[in-house]
């Protein structure tokens, strides 16, 4: 091999090394940014015990700026009044799905909860891509 071969050789052995690295790091940083099942879980728990005791400073201490300014306390208390009002006291998580990438590259977080008016219902929160600040959140009935 020539001199000017080796050269180019070593270049672009140094380049695919490099996107690899820049690959991995991009993935690591994402599942860093990911909470891991027990984590997940125990926000979880957290915030639906504080749901149920109408407890926004609690429900909310995991929430994206924007997201508590979407979903502060007059709304979440709009939000939650009815939805307490049906569901009675929380029970607890009964099932938990695997975690989900969203198009966006949002996590989505799913749970299966129990409260002594329902035995089935579903809490989900999703994550800002990227992060571990929470932007959405929905709690409903599981039919």
């Amino acid at each position: 091999m020539s001199r000017r071969g080796i050269v180019v050789s070593v270049v672009a052995a140094a380049g695919l090394v490099a996107a690899m690295y820049h690959g991995s790091s991009l993935m690591a940083a994402q599942q860093a940014a990911e909470y891991g099942t027990g984590e997940a879980r125990a926000i979880a728990e957290e915030m639906l015990q504080a749901f149920s005791a109408g407890d926004y400073a609690a429900f909310s201490v995991e929430f994206t700026g924007a997201y508590r300014e979407t979903l502060d306390e007059a709304a979440f208390e709009a939000w939650r009044e009815p939805l307490a009002a049906s569901l009675g006291a929380y029970g607890g998580i009964v099932e938990e799905s695997d975690p989900k990438q969203t198009s966006t590259g949002a996590t989505r977080y799913t749970f299966h909860a129990s409260f002594d008016g329902d035995d089935r219902v579903q809490f989900v929160f999703v994550t800002k891509p990227g992060t571990r600040a929470i932007n959405r959140v929905e709690l409903k009935p599981d039919k």
